[in-house]
């Protein structure tokens, strides 16, 4: 009979039995390889022939050598590494092996609590060294970093410890160049390295000893430029001073220096010999006595002032000479005043006179209302879409020409009216103009409600004015911001789906649903070119002019509640370009001939719209800034209000610091160069035949000084 005989007290058990009867162990064991139970006389595994304890010894020398594995690592303060090794031990199930496994679980706690004591040690470490850092000890900052093991580092430290590093082989690289600078006496290469070098270590004792005589040595230098009047060349030298070696008498010094320096430039580059540029050569000669250059440019001024320019609509005679190409590859001038329209009265010449450059949208709207407009294309609404207004007696929206009309244009910050009238010989005639100024629109909480009591006063009185209005249209502007336009070429097609295909492309090319706007389109070239090619035969260049129907009914519902009826609804691009071909007609011109397109720059309070306008072509855009931009900066240089900063802009020769005022006001004039060239870039690349050869400068912030001078000459 079979026997099993048990390894512990050696007595033979019976087969089949699972424990030992005379010490009560286990008579069966689990290979440890594959895990099947075998009796526990047998050497090798019945299932997979391997030898048990061999294969239990295998594993007892794995289990240690993990052990030892966790140890390395935990000495290379690997303790993540070091708890994996001791988990896998952790993990066996063997009771044999149990000892081992008891043994991994209590050193993975200890290993534990180690790492995260290490890990908080790193941390506080780590702030020691940032502390060192921001005391600009970068050796110290460094060697303190280090501390740290480096497998502990996180990836801030090690981004931090590299940037110690690159900073401190970057003060080494900038004592280099110093010296090699001073020895070759390139002083344009020691300021921007010495500001640097002080920025990294501000107690550098060599820095802040050549910082000393930098300073001392440029002050004299200013002060030498300042006596012989050359403040550009001393502003230059006080620029070479590091602001670490700056005082407040040398500030104050610099200071007067720039505003020195801002106002000769000004004075001797500014575009227009007008009152303006003339205040700021007085303040020049005031604020530097004995400077006769000064002197004799504020006298040179004074005579050109009186002088007229060659053409009379100009705002005033060219001061600085013109530049070869302007900034923007065209002529730039002001246009101020009216030619082929003439005043009535001395009134009228007056306010056109107090106001230039104010009035071409007004005479625009009001050329339309007497029929003399390139385009008759208008916003008005048709009476079947007028629904409560169309039912009005008082809105009149015939398309007949009448023999009087006013041109309102109403901004934000002003109204301006003009009213024409036309003889039987078709000579026009400004009968009447008004400007009321409404006030900023960026100015103040209560700003919205002052304008408007203001306008409504004026709309009363001046409805009270025309009550006797037969035979006077009324024509209201729409601004650019509410106004869409689109541009496009239709293949020849018979006549009779024509208004067909305009409805199409403006359905497909307007965001909006057409039944929500006023909409209109004209043909820019009946026939663009009769010799060569019939008119039947020719593409037609369509423009497409939209507006929302409550924004234009918003607008009449203004002037319907004063009693003043509205007989046509224009876009202000539209009334911009009518005003420009007419006042620009060249006479003697043959009617077919092909014009240079003039651009209409009207920088207003809200905005900028730019009109690109010929005979044959019409393209527009609106952007920022504006006027109410150039107060806003202002605001935010001078901590001003509004009404100072509105006074500021319209009289700079008053401003306490001009410089600041130029700084401040420049980059809006590049962000308008740049939007103005974008734009025309824009419309020549949709009618290539469009070749913009002057540019005319209109509304009451194209005024504003320096603005002329930048779009000329780019400074």
């Amino acid at each position: 009979m079979e026997s099993v005989v048990c390894r512990k007290c050696q007595r033979e058990n019976q087969a089949g039995r699972r424990f030992c009867g005379g010490c009560g162990g286990s008579l069966w064991q689990k290979c440890p390889r594959c895990g099947a139970e075998c009796p526990a006389d047998e050497r090798f595994c019945g299932v997979c022939g391997s030898d048990v304890a061999n294969s239990l010894e295998e594993l007892r020398r794995d289990c240690e050598a993990r052990f030892d594995s966790a140890h390395d690592l935990a000495k290379a303060h690997q303790y993540p590494a070091a708890i994996v090794a001791l988990r896998a031990v952790a993990m066996v199930a063997d009771p044999r092996l149990q000892p081992f496994a008891t043994r991994a679980a209590s050193e993975i706690e200890s290993l534990d609590r180690l790492s995260k004591s290490e890990a908080a040690k790193a941390q506080q470490t780590f702030h020691n060294a940032q502390a060192l850092l921001a005391a600009h000890d970068y050796e110290a900052s460094q060697q303190t970093l280090e501390q740290i093991p480096e497998p502990l580092r996180t990836g801030e430290q090690n981004d931090f410890l590299a940037n110690l590093i690159a900073i401190q082989q970057e003060l080494r690289e900038l004592m280099r160049e110093l010296r090699v600078a001073l020895e070759e006496k390139r002083t344009g290469d020691v300021l921007p390295r010495l500001e640097r070098l002080l920025v990294l270590k501000p107690a550098h004792t060599q820095g802040l000893k050549l910082a000393g005589q930098l300073r001392d040595r440029a002050v004299i230098a200013a002060k030498e430029k300042h006596q012989a009047h050359n403040y550009q060349k001393a502003a230059e030298h006080l620029q070479q001073i590091p602001s670490v070696a700056m005082t407040p008498d040398i500030e104050d010094f610099r200071d007067k220096i720039d505003e020195l320096a801002s106002l000769m430039s000004e004075v001797r580059n500014g575009a227009l010999a007008d009152p303006g540029l003339l205040s700021l050569a007085e303040r020049l000669c005031k604020s530097a006595p004995g400077n006769t250059a000064a002197e004799h440019l504020r006298n040179q001024m004074a005579e050109r002032c009186q002088s007229k320019p060659a053409d009379h609509r100009l705002g005033a005679a060219n001061w600085a000479p013109l530049p070869p190409r302007t900034l923007l590859g065209a002529s730039v001038d002001w246009l101020a005043h009216f030619q082929r329209l003439k005043g009535t009265s001395d009134a009228v010449t007056n306010t056109l006179r107090k106001y230039p450059g104010q009035f071409f949208t007004a005479v625009g709207l009001a050329l339309q209302g007497v029929g003399l407009a390139a385009i008759d294309a208008h916003l008005t609404p048709q009476p079947d879409k007028a629904g409560v207004f169309g039912q009005l007696p008082s809105f009149s929206f015939s398309r007949q020409p009448t023999n009087a009309a006013w041109g309102i244009d109403l901004s934000s910050s002003a109204v301006k009216a003009i009213k024409l009238t036309r003889d039987t010989k078709d000579e026009v005639r400004i009968e009447a103009a008004e400007y009321l100024e409404l006030g900023n629109a960026a100015s103040g909480d209560n700003s919205d409600e002052l304008r408007s009591n203001r306008l409504n006063a004026w709309l009363s009185e001046f409805s009270s004015r025309n009550r006797d209005s037969k035979g006077i249209k009324f024509c209201i502007g729409i601004p650019g911001q509410q106004v869409l336009g689109r541009f496009f070429e239709l293949p020849p097609m018979p006549a009779r789906k024509f208004t067909d295909a305009i409805q199409y492309e403006a359905r497909h090319q307007l965001p909006i649903d057409l039944t929500e706007l006023c909409w209109s389109h004209s043909v820019l070239n009946e026939a663009r070119d009769q010799k060569s090619v019939p008119p039947k035969d020719q593409p037609k260049r369509i423009f497409v002019q939209a507006a929302r129907d409550f924004h234009v009914r918003n607008k009449i519902g203004l002037f319907k509640a004063a009693g003043i009826p509205v007989d046509l609804v224009q876009s202000d691009y539209v009334a911009l370009h009518n005003a420009a071909v007419y006042e620009l007609k060249r006479e003697t011109q043959k009617p077919d001939a092909p014009q240079a397109a003039v651009a209409l720059l009207d920088v207003g309070s809200d905005g900028t719209n730019l009109v690109i306008s010929s005979p044959q072509h019409l393209w527009f855009r609106t952007f920022n800034p504006g006027g109410d931009t150039f107060i806003r900066e202002l605001v935010q240089e001078f901590r001003s209000t509004y009404e100072q900063a509105h006074r500021m802009l319209r009289d700079p020769a008053r401003v306490r610091r001009f410089d600041r005022w130029c700084g401040a006001l420049h980059p809006l004039y590049v962000q308008l160069g740049s939007e103005t060239l974008r734009s025309i870039a824009s419309c020549q690349k949709l009618w290539s035949d469009c070749h913009v050869g002057q540019v005319y400068g209109v509304g009451g912030a194209f005024q504003t000084l320096g603005l002329l001078r930048y779009l000329r000459s780019g400074q």
